[in-house]
C-alpha cells in the first residue's frame, strides 16, 4: 500500500498569479512612463491620475514579487513598499506585503497586512483564499477551513477549484481526510484538469473501499494526463484490494 500521492508543501496555490502578471504590468508600467514623457506638458484630470497610480502599484507589485520568486529580498520589499505608498488600500499591493512577509517568516506582521486587507475589502475571494492557505500552514486548520469556504461562494471570484483544492489539502494536514474527499471531489468537478487532485482523491477512495470510485478517477487521470507511473502504482494497489476483499477468508 503506498501512501496518499501528493501532499502539498508548505505553499498551497495562491490564486495571486505572479508569473502571469509580471510581465504584463512591466509592460504597463513602461507604457505609462512613456504616456507621462510624451504628455508632460498636458493638464491631467484627477480620474487619470488615479488610474495612474493604480497602475504605478500593479508595475511594482509585479516587480516586487519577481525579486522575490529569485530571492533578491531587498529589491523585493522595496518594490512592494513603493506600491503601497502608491496606493495604500490597494488589495494587491496589501497582498503582495503579507505574502513578503511571510516568506521572510515575520508571520505575526504578515498577519496584520492579511486581516487590514480582509477588513477593507472582506468579500475578495483572492484575499480569502490566499488568508485561509497562511492559517492551515500555520495548523489553525479551522480559521482556514473557515476562510477557504468564504472564498468559493464570492460571486466575482473565479478560482474556486483552487480554493477547493487548498482545503482539502489542509485537511489531508488536519488527518481529516473524508473532508479532504469532499473537497477534492468540489476541486475537480469545478476543474477536471487537476492531476493532484484526481490521484489523491482516488487514494483516498481505495482507503474508503470505495473502489470503483477509484477506479473511475485511475481512468479520468490516465485519459487527461496518460499514463504515468504514479497512476499504474494506483492501479496495482487497486487491483490487490480488490483481489483480497474477494478471496474466502480461512
Amino acid at each position: 500500500m503506498i501512501g496518499l500521492i501528493f501532499t502539498r508543501p508548505d505553499r498551497p496555490r495562491y490564486t495571486f498569479k505572479i508569473l502571469k502578471i509580471f510581465y504584463l504590468y512591466l509592460m504597463r508600467f513602461f507604457c505609462l512612463i512613456a504616456t507621462m514623457l510624451l504628455s508632460s506638458c498636458v493638464t491631467i484630470d484627477t480620474q487619470t491620475v488615479t488610474a495612474g497610480t493604480k497602475d504605478k502599484a500593479d508595475a511594482r507589485i509585479a516587480l516586487g514579487l519577481s525579486y522575490l520568486q529569485r530571492d533578491n529580498r531587498l529589491k523585493a520589499r522595496e518594490n512592494i513598499q513603493k506600491a503601497l505608498e502608491h496606493a495604500p488600500e490597494y488589495y494587491r499591493a496589501q497582498l503582495a506585503m503579507a505574502h513578503y512577509l511571510e516568506q521572510v517568516s515575520e508571520f505575526t506582521h504578515a498577519e496584520h497586512w492579511f486581516q487590514q486587507a480582509i477588513s477593507q475589502h472582506p468579500n475578495n475571494g483572492q484575499l480569502l483564499n490566499d488568508y485561509g492557505s497562511f492559517l492551515c500552514k500555520q495548523s489553525r486548520f479551522q480559521e482556514a477551513n473557515i476562510l477557504f469556504e468564504r472564498a468559493v461562494i464570492q460571486p466575482n471570484y473565479y478560482y474556486v477549484a483552487d480554493s477547493y483544492e487548498n482545503a482539502a489539502f489542509c485537511a489531508l494536514k488536519a488527518g481529516q481526510q473524508a473532508r479532504a474527499a469532499r473537497y477534492f471531489e468540489r476541486a475537480i468537478a469545478h476543474d477536471s484538469n487537476r492531476p493532484q487532485a484526481i490521484l489523491n482523491l482516488a487514494q483516498l477512495e481505495m482507503n474508503q473501499g470505495r473502489y470503483e470510485a477509484a477506479q473511475n478517477h485511475i481512468t479520468l487521470f490516465n485519459q487527461q494526463f496518460g499514463i504515468q507511473e504514479i497512476s499504474l502504482r494506483l492501479m496495482v494497489e487497486l487491483k490487490t484490494r480488490k483481489h483480497h476483499r474477494s478471496s474466502p477468508k480461512p
